[in-house]
């Protein structure tokens, strides 16, 4: 749930991670798979972006939603791995 800017300021994400703007989320549902384990991150203060993506998403019947508290931020500051983002 990271926006293009957010990706330029930190071009890493999560190994095999998805980007998808938020906004994009939030018109589009549908296009994410519902069938799927979703697990959303953002770099927001308080995870902002993924929880208003994951509430949306759980009104239009995704059950496996979770929100990766502390975002990209707090996996890099456990020294989880990372890779660029395409």
């Amino acid at each position: 749930m990271r926006s293009a800017d957010a990706v330029s300021r930190c071009p890493f994400c999560l190994p095999g991670a998805i980007r998808v703007d938020p906004d994009a989320a939030l018109k589009e549902p549908d296009a994410l798979p519902a069938a799927k384990d979703l697990v959303l991150y953002c770099d927001c203060p308080d995870d902002a972006a993924s929880a208003a993506v994951a509430q949306a998403l759980k009104a239009k019947g995704f059950a496996n939603v979770k929100i990766l508290r502390g975002g990209l931020k707090a996996w890099m500051e456990a020294g989880l791995p990372t890779e660029r983002a395409a």
